[in-house]
């Protein structure tokens, strides 16, 4: 029984991943799932310009999700007090894989700013049942309906974009370790050394017992807490690194070697598979909504804003996979299994001044993952400061971030793009405080 699969590059009329299926459909996930499935087709383009149409709430919103599109991840952000604007800036969206991804939104910032502030952190989980381990009576009504819950984390974000790409980074999980999409049941494969499928490592397991369907464990795409530097209001990613997390649920040692490798290799899966790009985007942006909300900046234009409406489903279809043994003292023995577990969004922003950290890490692009004499401990005496504290007023622009604001046009305009070095970044600033923003003339 499946919890979830990645969608590929598919052929035919009406299925998930094909032009044909997203103008069927005429929904922003329905264009998201073509471009998921053919990032290097032309007519991305077009599915943007729809996602686009669909999502537009007017000025400034418009403009902004124009610029968001374009990252590819999330560099570092910054609060100009002088103008009221949050500043965010990443690469753009073709320099490293040469490839397209759904856009980001601005009402993906927003909900998570909002779930923070309720004090919740964001995440999914495709077959759970209100965060625990399904019983027997709920596996049998699985079985029946052939359908799997979905549990929106927390349920605030059911209905919602970031409630949308959450759900396909899951099913992206669940389909990667079964090795089959559980809408089309067409094949999922990867060129990653080493990659097999849970059912391929169960046939070589001596222990498989007679056909019962049973939850085998729980792998949860969970974060490290996120390193960032920081110099007055002004930071910058420089520690990240994205783990899969297993709690085992049965004695079933070649479903943890998955979970192992995926974790081991998740940035060389993430060169394949476009729901765990954006899975890295989505938790970054979550981390500056955390650092903004923790340094107490103003929201009041923030809160004036509706996020647009999204269909998000239910349940989704269970597929059931068979793992069985020939030869041997165990012929005829095998699993029906299933797998649960998702995403989770909770670990904590650490921080650094900027000063204390070497030049290289400051460079614009620059992420690396924690190093062996690092500590969460020794970074979390430090804390960036709150708003309205700094010695100076407006804070000063640190010299790592100089590159991005030297390229602003004016600062009124609701993003702009950078060159630094060989790299390109997109820029997004965003109306937060009581200015109300004047547009861009056109």
């Amino acid at each position: 029984m499946l919890i979830g699969a990645v969608l590929l590059p598919l052929a035919g009329c009406g299925t998930p991943g094909t032009w044909r299926h997203a103008e069927l459909q005429r929904t922003i996930p329905g264009y998201e799932n073509f471009i998921r499935a053919n990032p290097h087709d032309s007519r991305c383009g077009a599915a943007r310009d729809r996602i686009f149409a669909k999502a537009s709430r007017g000025e400034p919103w418009d403009e902004l999700n124009r610029y968001l599109s374009q990252f590819n991840g999330i560099d570092g952000a910054r609060y100009d007090e002088q103008n009221d604007r949050l500043v965010i800036w990443g690469p753009a969206d073709d320099d490293r894989h040469g490839a397209s991804m759904p856009p980001l939104l601005i009402d993906d910032f927003i909900v998570a700013l909002t779930v923070l502030n309720a004090g919740e952190n964001p995440g999914v989980s495709i077959g759970t049942i209100r965060g625990r381990v399904p019983t027997q009576a709920d596996i049998e009504h699985t079985m029946r309906t052939q359908q799997l819950p979905i549990e929106y984390i927390p349920a605030s974000t059911q209905g919602t974009h970031m409630g949308s790409i959450l759900f396909e980074v899951d099913r992206a999980l669940k389909g990667l370790a079964h090795g089959e999409d559980n809408l089309t049941r067409r094949p999922v494969t990867s060129g990653v050394p080493g990659y097999r499928p849970v059912g391929s490592l169960l046939q070589a397991d001596p222990t498989m017992m007679e056909g019962k369907p049973r939850p085998l464990g729980l792998w949860w795409f969970v974060p490290d807490e996120t390193g960032i530097a920081f110099e007055g209001y002004t930071i910058k990613f420089v520690r990240y690194r994205m783990r899969v997390e297993y709690k085992s649920l049965a004695s079933d040692p070649a479903v943890e070697v998955f979970g192992k490798h995926l974790g081991e290799h998740f940035d060389e899966f993430a060169t394949e598979r476009v729901p765990f790009r954006e899975l890295v985007r989505l938790h970054k942006l979550v981390q500056v909504a955390r650092w903004f909300k923790e340094s107490g900046f103003p929201t009041d234009r923030l809160t004036t804003y509706a996020p647009v409406p999204i269909s998000t489903p239910d349940t989704t279809k269970m597929i059931q996979t068979e793992a069985g043994r020939t030869p041997g003292p165990y012929a005829g023995s095998y699993y029906i299994m299933y797998l649960i577990g998702g995403v989770d969004l909770s670990p904590r922003n650490t921080y650094a001044p900027a000063a204390q950290l070497p030049a290289s890490n400051l460079v614009p692009g620059y992420v690396g993952q924690w190093k062996s004499n690092e500590t969460y401990t020794s970074w979390r005496a430090s804390s960036p400061p709150q708003y309205g504290t700094f010695r100076t007023s407006p804070a000063p622009v640190p010299s790592f971030a100089k590159p991005i604001f030297h390229a602003r046009p004016a600062p009124a305009v609701f993003g702009w793009t950078a060159r630094v070095g060989d790299r390109t970044f997109a820029v997004a600033s965003i109306p937060t405080g009581r200015k109300a923003p004047v547009a861009p003339a056109r």
